[in-house]
């Protein structure tokens, strides 16, 4: 088994990180031994404190939306995946690779929602960069795709006038 602690003269450390989301508390003991070979041992419980990660990661659920969806459509919740769990996160456009398409969507909370009506026929994907930043300011960006879906259209037809002579 690995040592989580070492002492060093009169001091002890702790080797590597502690986990606080793995095991908040450590149970050790002591013992201190004089010159004569008596020994004196004591427990001690070590608390790990709590430190905020930045979040890892921000996924789109549902990625996509029919084609023709009226503005202020939602298309899907935006979720974070964050070690410090039960975390609250804001949510906004950056720039950088993959946000070309931001200014065609809007972020209400957590959802992603539509600025413009998408034509299947014209373009199937588009992407967002969003950024998630949690209570501690901590942040992840990430590229989105958002998939347009095919809808069946009705048909059109077109008439002209001819005269007969």
């Amino acid at each position: 088994m690995d040592e989580l602690f070492k002492i060093t003269t009169n001091q002890l450390f702790a080797v590597g990180s502690l986990d606080c989301e793995t095991q908040s508390s450590y149970l050790i003991r002591v013992r201190a031994t004089d010159q004569g070979q008596l020994s004196y041992e004591k427990p001690f419980v070590i608390t790990a404190t709590n430190v905020n990660e930045a979040p890892s990661s921000v996924a789109l659920i549902p990625d996509s939306i029919p084609e023709n969806a009226s503005l202020g459509t939602t298309i899907g919740t935006l979720i974070t995946t964050d070690i410090d769990g039960d975390n609250v996160f804001r949510y906004e456009f950056v720039t950088g690779a993959g946000s070309d398409d931001n200014s065609l969507f809007n972020i209400l909370g957590d959802e992603l929602k539509t600025n413009s009506s998408f034509d299947f026929d014209v373009k199937k994907l588009y992407t967002v960069r969003v950024r998630a930043i949690d209570l501690g300011g901590l942040s992840v960006e990430q590229q989105l795709f958002v998939n347009i879906t095919n809808v069946n259209d009705p048909p059109t037809a077109s008439f002209s006038s001819s005269s007969c002579t």
